[in-house]
């Protein structure tokens, strides 16, 4: 299959790209000092105490769930333009 339209436009500059650099260098994809750095400046910008970076919205979106104490049988409402598989897994919250 041939696409026509691209999903998205990539729009970075040389900052963006050399972070991804540090990021490939270190060998630490998902954790390790720049996940680290992140989260720290994240959680300062955001007055909060801690954060917590994810892999995917589906995680965020249980942690989320689980910090607010939502369980099965609790209503959950989401808008309506949305993607699939998010109402597929708050079903099961």
């Amino acid at each position: 299959m041939t696409w026509h339209t691209p999903l998205s436009d990539l729009n970075y500059g040389p900052e963006e790209a050399a972070a991804v650099q540090r990021v490939l260098q270190s060998k630490w994809l998902s954790m390790g000092p720049e996940t680290k750095a992140f989260e720290e400046e994240f959680a300062t910008f955001t007055g909060a105490q801690h954060a917590i970076a994810v892999s995917n919205g589906t995680a965020a979106l249980h942690l989320a769930l689980l910090a607010l104490g939502i369980g099965p049988g609790d209503a959950i409402i989401q808008p309506a333009v949305n993607h699939p598989r998010s109402a597929e897994y708050l079903r099961g919250a």
